[in-house]
């Protein structure tokens, strides 16, 4: 799971960012482990493992990594929150359709990039169809994955998931992706400054497991308060 990828990190600003440097570095790691890379995110136990590159909220430095992924024969999948398409800071419409044309997958990270734990039900529902149906018009091609903002998933989401459309989703929670029971709460390997430069990612694709610290990093950020989260990540970041 990757956000902004930018020349420079600021992390007392954005601690999800992720220096380009760092991102194309993890990339030449990634291909140099053999394993290819796949924009299905369903596991098959009968061809191996295979590493998805997903970036949610569809911002505007998505583009340039698209197109460097792209030339280097990879596909990744875009998680895009349609109402913020053509704001300051992100994709354009023609960069939706151009992520579509370069052979990636588009999905959904809702519509106005809120979480779902924090709307009425007739809310969710419009985030999933609408966010869905406005990709599509863009893509050309079927937006059926989403992303739930925050992870933060409802009630009977996989049910309403299903009901518009789709027919997986990729949750918050840190993992390996092994189990096909999990495809509507699919974990994800946090990518960042601080777990790139532990070495946390490339050990965890290499083992496919989380080591022992990035999973006690995940127990600390899921019991504290946000404020002291915050301070706890920028205090293992030094």
């Amino acid at each position: 799971m990757v956000h902004r990828v930018v020349d420079r990190v600021d992390r007392a600003v954005r601690d999800h960012d992720t220096g380009s440097e760092s991102f194309f570095r993890l990339v030449e790691e990634l291909q140099a482990s053999g394993r290819p890379f796949t924009t299905d995110p369903s596991p098959d136990p009968g061809s191996g493992a295979s590493i998805a590159l997903t970036f949610d909220d569809g911002t505007a430095d998505h583009m340039a990594v698209a197109e460097a992924l792209a030339g280097r024969g990879i596909r990744a999948i875009f998680f895009v929150s349609a109402a913020l398409v053509g704001e300051p800071g992100y994709l354009d419409e023609a960069g939706v359709t151009r992520l579509s044309e370069l052979g990636h997958r588009v999905g959904s990270h809702g519509l106005r990039h809120a979480r779902l734990d924090q709307l009425a039900a007739a809310d969710i529902d419009r985030e999933l169809v609408e966010s869905r149906s406005r990709l599509e018009d863009l893509t050309a091609a079927a937006v059926d994955l989403y992303a739930p903002v925050g992870g933060a998933g409802v009630p009977g989401l996989p049910a309403r998931l299903q009901q518009a459309g789709y027919v997986a989703s990729r949750s918050a929670r840190w993992g390996i992706h092994t189990n096909p029971d999990e495809r509507w709460a699919m974990p994800c390997l946090p990518v960042t400054e601080l777990t790139l430069r532990r070495g946390w990612v490339t050990d965890a694709a290499a083992t496919m497991r989380l080591s022992t610290r990035l999973a006690v990093l995940h127990a600390v950020k899921d019991a504290l308060p946000g404020g002291i989260r915050t301070r706890v990540r920028h205090a293992l970041s030094r």
